[in-house]
């Protein structure tokens, strides 16, 4: 996510005057990006809006209403809206850079419905940052073309999905540094489950015996951590049979499974159908 921040200017876009043709409910006002430095953190402010600052890099803290406050780091997200009293940003020192979206007031029930914007909760991590830069990427990209006839409507949809990916599997803020540290392995299996693992190994590092490696992992993620991998490898195998053309042996290899016989003999038992039959009814006209 760094590469990504250091290429953006400050930047700001109002879309307001956009005409929606497929509105979702959610139609974003303003799109923006800054640096901030110390001068412009911002105190006991109200705001007329819903708004999600997606903090890129750097560091801060943040108080919402009378709650303690909080340091923070990026990347994470904070949430104000209508109702609440908001203090944030850098400290002396300190800067950070923050993409912010505002929508308009009436969108505060549905946002709170969705469970995007919770009172209780409204400063989280974010775990998956892969895909969050993804989706940043796709954005910045959409809104160089943003007065293209009914481009608005992509861009409000862009902007809700990055909101959804933000939260996705977010891990709760104050974890103990095992679990942590659990949470940052599961992203990386996710992204990378064609790598082998070793579990005893990561135990280690994370300064614990493997029982309780393994133990804590099936408490956070439910399946313990070869199985998880396991199954991870075989959900990557669904999609390369359906969006590549390569054969199920290189598939396999690509995955790690030095034997085809066994990656087939496992997907059929993941998939409930041979990856000839799953390729087949899932490929674009299959039935």
């Amino acid at each position: 996510m760094e590469e990504l921040i250091l290429n953006m200017d400050n930047m700001i876009y109002h879309l307001g005057h956009l005409p929606r043709y497929h509105s979702n409910g959610f139609s974003v006002q303003t799109i923006g990006h800054t640096l901030k430095s110390a001068p412009g953190f911002i105190r006991e402010r109200r705001f007329a809006s819903v708004n999600f600052s997606f903090i890129l890099g750097g560091a801060g803290s943040a108080q919402v209403n009378a709650a303690p406050r909080v340091n923070i780091k990026a990347p994470c997200v904070i949430t104000q809206a209508p109702g609440h009293v908001y203090s944030y940003g850098p400290e002396a020192g300190q800067t950070w850079r923050e993409l912010f979206f505002i929508f308009p007031e009436t969108t505060l029930a549905p946002w709170t419905d969705l469970q995007l914007f919770n009172p209780t909760e409204q400063i989280w991590s974010i775990s998956n940052k892969a895909a969050v830069e993804s989706r940043i990427q796709s954005l910045l990209l959409t809104l160089e073309q943003r007065d293209s006839n009914g481009m608005a409507d992509v861009i409000d949809r862009l902007c809700e999905l990055l909101i959804l990916e933000s939260r996705r599997m977010s891990p709760p803020r104050n974890l103990p540094r095992l679990h942590t540290r659990l949470y940052a392995l599961r992203e990386e299996i996710d992204l990378h489950p064609e790598r082998d693992y070793d579990f005893p190994k990561l135990a280690r590092t994370c300064g614990c015996a493997y029982s309780t490696f393994r133990r804590d992992w099936k408490i956070l993620f439910g399946k313990p951590p070869g199985k998880y991998h396991g199954d991870r490898r075989l959900q990557e195998a669904r999609r390369l049979l359906v969006e590549s053309s390569l054969t199920i042996g290189e598939i396999a290899s690509r995955l790690g499974f030095e034997d085809a016989l066994y990656f087939s003999r496992r997907f059929h038992e993941h998939a409930g159908q041979t990856a000839s039959d799953y390729r087949r009814i899932n490929e674009p006209g299959g039935n």
